[in-house]
């Protein structure tokens, strides 16, 4: 019984020492909000994974100190696309309540800002670039703002296309008085064929013979699938023009045909990934015809790659799902960090855990997924 408490004890201790200074430190700026300490983890770990959330929590009580210049300093060193999701309202906040320049905040991070995106004069590059991200996190509305306030033809794009997810009848119109390029194009596609205008749709695929995958895809989810084999026929040879097109013949039974597509897009596959997603289709095919040994070869082929089509085909093969993706980036020369991984997240710090482990992700070995896979960490 003396050992086993001993035992426990040497593990306790050995578990604690896990966890890096860098967190202990920051675990006591938690708790005693001391500014001082804030300042030395700043200065000597500028690679903490908390570092700019350190910053915001150390201007806002710098702030509320009076201390506004040193605030200011520290705020203005943040990256806000690194905050943690809710100190991203408090580092907004405080960039406010600071009188900061809204324009050097837009600029820097658009998404926490998008309400002045109306308000702002811009370059047309800042324009473009800013309306882009807004665009992708689906803000549309800043975008339209953005645009009114600066239109720059190099956003005009993104604004039809915006009107177009606000359902606004303007899109059509606005998107044809847009200079030519990727998106309005595929936008006008997008909106033809959600009309049924299957003619103008065709003369844009002829002008541009790239937006036929696009076409092809829309056309196959809606069940259409002779149109949709026209359009992906005009569009220059691709992955995504064979495998597509072998979709469609597996749909219709023609396997024959599909098995013709797979391989074709096998010889334009990119990553392990599609190369797996083409051979699990080409066993299919493969079997529907009753061509049970090539089947089963693709079947293997395809449990050898990586993602869905990967762990599918091994469920079909009843091999034990393992990532081996995990297993060449994580080699066994590195030394073990699940420890310091696990010891993180033990202490209530599940979001530094994540990140830290994908910091060290070249670190984490075989083993270190195997302890971390075993324990109650959700992490990915």
């Amino acid at each position: 019984m003396r050992l086993f408490v001993v035992f426990l004890l040497l593990f306790s201790s050995a578990w604690s020492q896990a966890l890096p200074y860098e967190y202990r430190l920051f675990l006591d700026f938690l708790k005693t909000r001391d500014v001082e300490l804030a300042e030395r983890i700043i200065k000597d770990y500028p690679d903490a994974v908390f570092l700019d959330d350190l910053k915001v929590l150390t201007a806002r009580e710098l702030e509320k100190r009076g201390q506004t210049d040193r605030a200011v300093g520290l705020l203005k060193e943040v990256n806000p696309k690194r905050l943690r999701d809710d100190l991203r309202s408090t580092y907004r906040e405080l960039w406010l309540s600071l009188n900061l320049d809204v324009k050097e905040a837009f600029l820097k991070n658009p998404v926490i800002f998008a309400d002045f995106a109306g308000r702002l004069t811009l370059s047309p590059e800042e324009a473009q670039r800013t309306a882009r991200e807004l665009f992708d996190r689906r803000l549309y509305k800043a975008v339209v703002s953005l645009y009114e306030k600066n239109p720059h033809p190099q956003v005009c794009a993104l604004y039809g296309a915006s009107l177009h997810h606000l359902k606004s009848p303007d899109a059509l119109k606005t998107l044809l008085g847009c200079e030519r390029d990727t998106v309005r194009d595929e936008y006008l596609l997008r909106i033809y064929l959600s009309s049924g205008d299957y003619t103008r749709a065709q003369e844009l695929v002829d002008q541009s013979p790239r937006l036929g995958v696009l076409g092809g895809r829309m056309l196959l989810h809606r069940g259409e699938y002779e149109k949709a084999i026209d359009f992906l026929s005009k569009a220059p040879d691709s992955y995504d023009k064979h495998f597509n097109l072998g979709l469609i013949n597996f749909i219709l039974g023609k396997y024959e045909n599909a098995v013709k597509h797979f391989k074709q897009s096998l010889e334009y596959a990119s990553d392990p990934y599609q190369t797996s997603q083409s051979n699990f289709w080409l066993s299919k095919s493969y079997s529907s015809l009753s061509v049970y040994e090539l089947a089963s070869e693709h079947l293997l082929r395809s449990s050898n790659g990586e993602g869905f089509y990967s762990l599918m085909s091994r469920v079909h093969l009843r091999e034990p799902i393992v990532h081996r993706g995990i297993s060449r980036v994580m080699g066994s020369d590195f030394p073990k960090t699940a420890n310091i991984i696990k010891a993180i997240y033990e202490e209530g710090l599940p979001y530094y855990a994540r990140l830290e482990a994908f910091k060290r992700i070249k670190d984490i070995t075989p083993s270190d997924v195997k302890t971390i896979a075993k324990s109650s960490l959700t992490l990915f």
